[in-house]
């Protein structure tokens, strides 16, 4: 869902087509935002609703607006909040007109903090772009610099920038460029953005290969104990909250149902066979990965 939130945030461009005449600036209104938005929200399979609630603090309403991003793929939602207080009277308007107010302004926030808009800023045209540029060299070699230290740990992460699909992914975001000296600074910020989506996926693939596939305890499907091949019971080493990371990291053994409950000798009777067993389970998974992965897991020493 996060990754497809990216995406949307990367693509939307929103410029603001309203203009105040009182207070001479340009804006841009919560329907501009949701037109611009619905588009790319079709393609990614998502949707975006709201709801609205009114609350009091310090004596004052409160519209509190929720803006609801779902992924209808996964089901996944994610919730962002705004509020805009109501005035208390307001020329020409009676008070649902006030509230409805208030709730488009709160509604055009949650927007903003979901899609990432900057509502302080100008349209971002080239020529606007490349102008600010120029008024913020420091920024552009802050960027740079964050951009290299990005690129040296994706080489780690063994991230292939000559892959056609990784060169097209990047371009998508950067107006067509590859080179950090030709981009601007709105151009420099996707690149980042889009380094961070590359490393955080790598980072996954990568864990996930770590992960064992294989019990690391026994090799054969047989008691642990007298070898018996028969009325097995799965034992995870680390029970509780840690059970389904036993399963993942392969720190389980085949026990008869006699020595696994309901018998003096068997696992769970005997709080010193627990133990040991997980001294032992820590051993192995130690010898493998290290203390430090062990304890970033699993949280205790047993040894």
């Amino acid at each position: 869902m996060l990754k497809k939130l990216l995406e949307i945030q990367l693509i939307l461009k929103v410029p603001k087509n309203q203009y105040n005449d009182f207070g001479k600036f340009k804006y841009r209104s919560c329907e501009d935002i949701l037109e611009a938005a619905k588009p790319i929200l079709k393609e990614k399979n998502c949707v975006v609703y709201f709801t609205d609630s009114v609350e009091n603090i310090g004596n004052r309403n409160y519209v509190k607006a929720e803006a609801h991003f779902v992924d209808l793929e996964t089901n996944e939602t994610l919730t962002i909040p705004a509020y805009a207080r109501e005035d208390e009277a307001k020329k020409g308007m009676d008070g649902a007109q006030i509230t409805g107010a208030s709730s488009s302004y709160a509604r055009k926030y949650a927007l903003n903090a979901l899609f990432a808009i900057d509502d302080t800023k100008d349209p971002d045209t080239n020529e606007y772009q490349n102008q600010k540029d120029k008024e913020n060299p420091e920024e552009i070699t802050k960027k740079i610099q964050i951009i290299n230290k990005l690129i040296l740990e994706a080489n780690n992460l063994k991230i292939d920038f000559k892959n056609a699909k990784t060169i097209n992914y990047i371009k998508k975001y950067t107006n067509g460029k590859t080179s950090t000296n030709d981009m601007n600074l709105k151009e420099l910020i996707n690149f980042e953005k889009v380094l961070n989506s590359l490393i955080k996926r790598a980072k996954e693939i990568k864990a996930k290969s770590e992960e064992p596939t294989t019990n690391q305890l026994q090799t054969n499907k047989e008691c642990y104990f007298t070898k018996s091949k028969s009325n097995l019971h799965k034992h995870h080493i680390f029970p509780g909250a840690f059970r389904k990371l036993s399963e993942e990291w392969g720190l389980w053994i085949w026990v008869r149902w006699d020595w696994h409950v309901g018998t003096p000798y068997a696992i769970h009777s005997d709080i010193r066979l627990l133990n040991k067993l997980k001294s032992i389970a820590q051993e192995k998974f130690e010898a493998i990965y290290g203390h430090e992965k062990f304890m970033q897991i699993f949280k205790r020493n047993y040894l």
